[in-house]
């Protein structure tokens, strides 16, 4: 009875060690993820990332991270076939993410990011193509969980997009970015260390490109 004590004890004092490790890595590397400002930046936050799923295989947010640090990186990028490399890396990334438990509305946002950065390689020829996708994963995300503020952001995005290819009134999409501001000031943030929370920038500045 003892020994049974003293392992499982043991085992606690373990599990407290590992679950410590891994938050010490993942807090540290969403502060450097705040101050990135540069490629070489976001390329050594996207590695860390990288490291720590490498590890904690059965994490979901290590992953999405890294995938989602390496979309950014492609908006960085000038040169069309390293933008696509680079966002291959991060649709890879998206793909070890199925394979565990995750949230699937903020996985689905992600990857219809990815694909909206793509049209942004060729915009002519690949606009309607990725657009598709991106609404696609949008609307499925949309279906689970209407009020989630990046899935609407992104769907304001792509309204935005298609509207200024068309040379249309903007109108549609600004209210729609005004909507994903409020769902961000109102969405409850989720009590799950590291959990997503980003995207309320992006729909203050789109908010002001409307009224510039």
């Amino acid at each position: 009875m003892r020994n049974t004590v003293i392992i499982l004890l043991l085992s606690i004092v373990l599990m407290s060690f590992v679950n410590n490790g891994y938050d010490r890595a993942m807090t540290t590397s969403m502060e450097q993820l705040q101050e990135a400002s540069t490629k070489e930046n976001f390329r050594e936050v996207a590695n860390r990332f990288d490291r720590i799923a490498a590890k904690e295989k059965d994490q979901w947010l290590p992953y999405y991270y890294a995938a989602y640090v390496k979309t950014i990186l492609a908006t960085m990028e000038k040169d069309p076939s390293i933008k696509d490399n680079v966002l291959d890396e991060a649709q890879s990334t998206i793909n070890s993410i199925k394979n565990i438990d995750h949230d699937q509305v903020e996985v689905l946002t992600l990857e219809a990011f990815v694909n909206m950065i793509r049209i942004s390689v060729d915009p002519a020829n690949r606009g309607q193509v990725y657009s598709m996708k991106s609404a696609e994963f949008l609307d499925e995300a949309a279906a689970i969980e209407p009020d989630n503020p990046r899935t609407v952001l992104f769907m304001a995005h792509l309204q935005y997009g298609s509207l200024q290819f068309f040379n249309a009134d903007p109108t549609p999409a600004c209210e729609k970015f005004s909507q994903a501001l409020k769902m961000f000031n109102d969405h409850q943030v989720s009590q799950e260390p590291f959990w997503p929370s980003w995207g309320k920038d992006q729909a203050l500045a789109m908010i002001k490109q409307c009224e510039g």
